[in-house]
Parts: C-alpha cells; structure tokens; sequence
C-alpha cells in the first residue's frame, strides 16, 4: 500500500489551537484509523499581525494516508478531515470553515519516483461563470411579481429567497434542501392553481376540523413540468425524507444529492414561473455560486521522497492564462512557466476540472 501527504488551508477557520490573540502557534497531533491503515493528523495554527497584535488566521491541517493512488488517498484524506472537524466544531461552538486541498504528493518510503499535485486556487477564480441578465425579461418578472396577489407575494417571497439561496450554497445536500423547502413554501398556492381538493379530518384531541398536510401540489408540478413525472417526484420526495430524518448514511446521500439537485431546481423554478403566470422554459443552465474551474498541476518527480524537500512545493507566478467559454466550452491557452523548489527532475503535467457540463480544451505552450 502507498502512502501520501496532503496540506489542507482552512482559511474561514474560527477554531485556533492556541489562543486566538497570542504569540502561541498550536499544534495537535493525532493518529486516526481507517480502513487502509492508521491515518496521522497534523493540525496547526497560522498566525498574521494586525497592529501590534499576532492574531488567528486560519489552520492548516497535514494528513498522511495510505492508499492505492494518490487521487484514492486524498478522497480518504478529506473524509478523515471533515469527521475531525467536525469533531471540533462540537467541542467549541466555532465554525470551521471549508478545507482547500493546496498540495499532495507520495511518501512511500524507497519509491524510485514521487506523483505530486498542487492546486491553483487563483486560477479557479480566473474561470468564474458567469451571465449578464436580459432586462426586457427581468422587468417582465418584475411586473408579474407586483401584479401578483398580497396573500401569494408572502410565500412567493420565500420561494424566491430559496431559490437564490439554493444557487449559492456550494453542498449538494444545502442546494438541494434550500430548493425542496422553496417547493414547500408555495404548495398551497400550486394546489389552489392546479385546482387539487383539500382533504379534511377531525383532530381525535378536539375533534375540530383540520386539513391534512400534504404535499400534493409539489407532486402537480413534477407531472405537468418534469420529464419523468411522479418518478422524478418520488426520487426527491425520497430524498427529502432520507435528509430530514437521517434515514441513510452521509456516503449515500451526497451521490443522491449530487443527482436530484437539478431536478428539484428546475421543478422550483417552473413553478415560480407558475405562479407569475409566465410561460414556464428550461432556460440556461445554472450557474451555481461554486461554479469554477479547478486546475492541478500534476508533477513525477524522478527522485525518492527522501531526497525531496520537506514540503515541495511549485513557484506557478510566471503562468499565464487566456480562457474563452464558448458553448459551454472552455477554451483554454496555458503559457505556463513553473519553478520547484527541488532540485530533482521531474515531467509535468496540467489537469483542468471543470463543472458537471463543462468541458475544457487545453492549449499548452510549455512548460519552460
């Protein structure tokens, strides 16, 4: 079994080992299993000065797994990382932030070469999508919302905040639930508009007249709006409940998420549309607030992870980018120019990630 290391930023940490407002840079230091062999977690401070105070920043965290290959590995490493911090966010009632993966590499000990990567978080930032609004089209929006009835505008109001929430959470399971609970906040409203009868019961307590709970125009709007209807519809609704009452594990959920959270986008959306007596279309694709392109360097150092410095690390400064998006398309020239700051030779390569209905075509020159 191969072993690798991997650096972690958690920049939006509101946890520090040592107290925050101190000189103190604290370190812990744990061994943790897991099914490929003991994990070990390193995880410290890093401090800034602001005035004439050293403060908290943010942590980074090293974590050295086993695996069979260094993509494997770091999928156990973040795994073992989020259980960690989670962990610690019970502890101290303190947020801790997303973790970035910044560097990793082999650590196998005698290995005649090393796999490295690093990521190019900036570069990400470059690639951002994104999409100027049509005015004649939002003003239509617009005048429809105003025009609407004072007892619908309430929940229209949060539907719409759902929805604009939805798009912004970077978590599949938050995208998803931001966008079920938008469909919640107008259910009334879609069976008043697809003309579905309220069922009464009397209460067995007071025996006063009550209406049943259901979710019956949600349903109304999967089968007029969504291409396999009540399957759809029963996929989410499936969903919704495995979340809400922690029915499935987390490593089934997310996959699951991950799927439905289109479809529950789309079925919002269409009804909003609905609702604003607008002609319900699929419009453009969706840009959610996490839509990026992610690139890795990928380096094979020829050398041992003996012979390597303690933390490898690439000087990318002299890189230099050109990206178009065309058709859903990026089209990237990379004129890149990286520095390493060990001495061994190595074959680099470039890895682009991009965004479920994205793809990349990469035009190198380099690298020098």
């Amino acid at each position: 079994m191969r072993r690798f290391r991997f650096i972690y930023d958690l920049p939006a940490s509101r946890i520090s080992i040592a107290i925050p407002y101190g000189t103190a840079i604290g370190k812990l230091d744990y061994e943790l299993p897991s099914a490929t062999g003991p994990v070990r977690l390193l995880i410290g401070d890093q401090r800034g000065q602001s005035g004439e105070n050293r403060v908290h920043r943010r942590l980074l965290a090293q974590l050295d797994v086993s695996g069979d290959a260094i993509d494997v590995a770091e999928q156990l490493a973040s795994q073992v990382l989020a259980g960690a911090l989670c962990m610690a966010v019970l502890q101290t009632n303190a947020a801790a932030g997303d973790p970035y993966l910044l560097l990793g590499w082999e650590v196998t000990p005698g290995t005649e070469s090393v796999e490295f990567l690093q990521v190019d978080r900036e570069l990400g930032t470059l690639f951002v999508r994104k999409r100027a609004f049509d005015d004649a089209q939002l003003q239509e929006v617009i005048r429809s919302a105003l025009a609407c009835a004072p007892k619908m505008q309430s929940r229209l109001n949060r539907a719409l905040h759902w929805y604009s929430k939805g798009l912004a959470e970077g978590d599949a399971v938050d995208q998803f639930m931001s966008f079920w609970v938008g469909l919640e906040a107008l259910n009334p409203l879609l069976e008043t508009t697809f003309q579905i009868p309220r069922s009464e019961e009397r209460c067995p307590t007071c025996n006063r007249l009550r209406q049943d709970r259901s979710s019956l125009g949600i349903r109304a709007t999967f089968e007029h709006h969504s291409r396999a209807k009540l399957t759809d519809y029963n996929t989410c609704r499936r969903l919704r409940s495995d979340i809400e009452h922690s029915n499935e594990p987390l490593t089934k959920v997310y996959p699951a998420a991950q799927q439905a959270v289109e479809l529950a986008r789309a079925m919002l959306r269409a009804a909003i549309l609905v609702l604003l007596d607008l002609p319900v279309t699929v419009g453009d694709a969706a840009i959610y607030g996490d839509h990026h392109v992610r690139v890795e360097y990928r380096i094979t150092f020829h050398t041992t992870p003996e012979a390597l410095p303690e933390v490898p690390i690439l000087d990318t400064s002299g890189t230099t980018y050109n990206a178009e998006l065309v058709e859903n398309v990026w089209k990237i020239q990379i004129k890149w120019n990286i520095r390493s700051n060990a001495s061994a030779s190595y074959t680099p390569s470039l890895v682009v990630i991009t965004p479920e209905g994205i793809a990349a075509i990469i035009n190198e020159i380099g690298p020098t």
